[in-house]
């Protein structure tokens, strides 16, 4: 069996890709007295091995190092091509970090006589927007004598509980721009440490919004972040609860506060499950999908589409006035929010994404590509050398909003005070 020594340089030598061995220099605040690497997190290490568990499946060195990698990077391709599904709708990639946001702003036309000359008029500017963009990691550190002795499914484990983490990290993320009402200023600090002003949907604060499409104007203190009649309930028998008719007025407004600024598009209310009872009282206005064993007559409304029975936590569960209502897992418990998609609506949100050698995003899973790149989740190296095979599972990338009146959230909870939402 082949045991790699440490050189008198102080350096090991590192297997390449083909075959051979290189020098490779372990750096010194890695190691410690005698030449062992230490982390500060821990390691992957032989006692971390299940032996209690070992079943047929065998050992990972049997099952070929290089083909475990090739499938790790599958399982890596697949899971950012679904993030870039589920965040499709709600933002757009970019590699900008400042854009200008605002109005055309409006002019009057004046009447004039034979010789008249109309006064100059002069339009506002609009405001500046940032996108932050943030590094996120999750340390694996395995060691070789670990992999040559752990069992196929613990390091598949490991990996579908890394990849688990970053769903999470991005519905988050998600979640902190869309029901946060603050805005901040970020420094960029994975580039120059340049301020960035991230700003949240339109949320009272001064500024200059985009007319509407019937030419309707916005004033500087617009407000997307909303509360209801009276607070919400999950029963009619609730003391306190909501009448229908106020219900259905609070999803009005909130679905009237995004409708105002588009002229077309795909209607969206999305939900907690907790608030799927209080969409059922809403009738007439809401419309209900049942379940595939229910078959309602043909001039029954609610026969369009079929309820999922399975994915509670994740389906559509009827229309109102022509927005779909869906239960999404990543909204909180006593929010609510609406949107509109289409050719006339962009995105309320960006996601921000590293630039790529040749300044695009191009290959990126992001947005659609072949391969990996900007953005995507990577298995990185920390420290590819013996003993230590380190590694790392890594993203950078911003969610922020662009698309100030995209969007619209109601807290549900209390009728005067919206409650900032963080995770």
């Amino acid at each position: 069996m082949l045991m790699l020594q440490e050189e008198k340089d102080g350096t090991f030598p590192l297997l390449t890709e083909s075959g051979g061995y290189q020098s490779y220099a372990t750096p010194r605040h890695t190691r410690r007295p005698g030449g062992t690497a230490q982390f500060a997190y821990g390691s992957s290490l032989v006692r971390d091995t299940l032996q209690s568990l070992r079943i047929a499946a065998g050992l990972l060195i049997d099952y070929d190092l290089d083909r475990a990698f090739e499938v790790f990077a599958q399982a890596r391709a697949i899971h950012n091509r679904l993030a870039a599904e589920m965040i499709s709708e709600l933002a757009a990639p970019t590699t900008d970090r400042l854009r200008r946001y605002g109005n055309f702003d409006t002019m009057v036309m004046q009447e004039l006589d034979e010789t008249g000359v109309a006064n100059v008029q002069k339009v506002t500017a609009g405001v500046d927007v940032g996108f932050p963009l943030r590094k996120y990691g999750l340390g694996l550190q395995w060691t070789w004598d670990y992999l040559r002795q752990a069992q196929t499914w613990e390091v598949a484990a490991q990996m579908e509980a890394a990849l688990t983490a970053d769903s999470r990290n991005l519905q988050r993320l998600i979640r902190n721009v869309l029901f946060n009402p603050t805005n901040y200023n970020f420094t960029d600090k994975l580039v120059d440490s340049v301020t960035l002003p991230v700003r949240a949907l339109a949320n009272s604060v001064s500024a200059n919004y985009p007319i509407g499409p019937n030419a309707e104007i916005f004033d500087g203190v617009h407000n997307h972040f909303l509360v209801p009649t009276v607070p919400w309930a999950t029963s009619s028998v609730t003391p306190g609860a909501p009448t229908v008719a106020q219900l259905i007025a609070d999803v009005t407004r909130l679905t009237n506060h995004v409708a105002e600024h588009v002229g077309e598009g795909d209607g969206k209310i999305c939900i907690h499950s907790n608030q799927a009872n209080d969409f059922l009282r809403m009738t007439p206005d809401f419309t209900q999908l049942f379940t595939g064993t229910i078959i309602p007559a043909i001039t029954d409304p609610r026969g369009i589409g079929v309820l999922n029975d399975l994915s509670i936590n994740n389906r559509q569960i009827g229309w109102f006035r022509g927005f779909q209502v869906w239960v999404k897992p990543w909204v909180p418990a006593n929010y609510v929010l609406a949107y509109i998609t289409g050719a006339m609506s962009e995105p309320p949100l960006v996601i921000r994404t590293p630039k790529s050698a040749n300044n695009s995003i191009a290959g990126s899973m992001m947005t659609g590509g072949q391969a990996e790149g900007a953005g995507d989740l990577m298995l990185v190296s920390d420290n590819p050398g013996y003993p230590f095979l380190a590694k790392q599972i890594e993203r950078r990338v911003g969610v922020s909003v662009w698309n100030r009146v995209g969007a619209a959230s109601m807290w549900i909870g209390n009728a005067s005070t919206y409650a900032i939402f963080t995770s």
